[in-house]
């Protein structure tokens, strides 16, 4: 079996799936790694376009991520346009099926069987606790989002031809 070293970059005391685990949790984790195809909207899917990406699930604790990257267009000193790619990784507490279903764009990647991988036991951990930062903020920005639209701050959102008013 490949062991996949991935790189971390955040650590927080967060809890992990049981107390328990977390103490123990010594040994690399199994994961399966399979391809997603990523399409940013309609107009890609539509024509084509999308990536091909890695994507992780760890059946222990119910989570799939990935890494996807973000580019961000910039202009140098000398006036020329830069492009830089940073990654970033996207979790969710999920499996592997309901992502594939999630996905109807990726009917192509459905049909390669995953790879077993072995992620460090510390890694894994990381990733845990970043998905549980990432389902507590998401949580969080639903609750304020809502006390915004009962309060009346925002409208929900209209049809484009009754205007903006």
């Amino acid at each position: 079996m490949k062991a996949v070293f991935l790189m971390a970059m955040l650590v927080l005391p967060f809890g992990c799936a049981s107390p328990e685990r977390q103490l123990i949790l010594e040994e690399p984790v199994r994961a399966l790694r399979y391809p997603m195809l990523i399409v940013e909207g309609a107009l890609d899917s539509a024509h084509g376009g999308g990536e091909w990406v890695d994507t992780l699930f760890i059946p222990e604790f119910g989570i799939v991520f990935r890494v996807l990257w973000q580019s961000n267009v910039g202009v140098n000193e000398k006036g020329q346009y830069t492009i830089e790619r940073t990654p970033r990784l996207h979790t969710a507490f999920s499996t592997m099926d309901e992502e594939r279903k999630a996905n109807p764009a990726d009917e192509a990647g459905s049909g390669v069987e995953p790879v077993e991988v072995a992620i460090p036991a510390s890694l894994a951990r990381e990733i845990l606790r970043i998905a549980e930062m990432t389902r507590a903020r998401d949580r969080a920005g639903s609750s304020a989002a809502r006390k915004l639209v009962e309060n009346k701050f925002v409208r929900p959102p209209r049809a484009r031809f009754t205007g903006p008013q």
